[in-house]
């Protein structure tokens, strides 16, 4: 008796950069080979109904609303990352360093 396949990905995001669109190919391949697909990601910005936004706290939730808001055209502007330093202030001190931060506590969820 065979079972199927079932696959999760989780990533930061389900559209973005080369990161993100490696992702979703390996998403749509698996989909297309009659898998069971679900990408769990930390910035959800489509509408498939197979991507699940991981939760984030109401804090966070709050800084990345107005960080967007700020954000003039799609662009990082000052505010915007002033308002992601204060709403996870270990990812920010990590990019100060110069390190990739891994510090994604909704993670846990998953």
């Amino acid at each position: 008796m065979t079972h199927a396949q079932r696959i999760l990905q989780v990533n930061t995001a389900d559209r973005a950069g080369g990161a993100e669109a490696i992702a979703r190919q390996l998403h749509d391949a698996f989909l297309a080979k009659g898998r069971e697909a679900w990408l769990a990601v930390g910035q959800r910005t489509t509408d498939d109904p197979r991507v699940l936004a991981i939760p984030r706290g109401p804090w966070r939730r709050l800084c990345d609303t107005l960080a967007n808001a700020t954000s003039a055209s799609g662009s990082r502007s000052r505010y915007y990352r002033a308002l992601t330093a204060i709403g996870d202030p270990l990812r920010w001190v990590d990019y100060l360093r110069g390190r990739e931060s891994f510090h994604y506590p909704a993670s846990r969820r998953v």
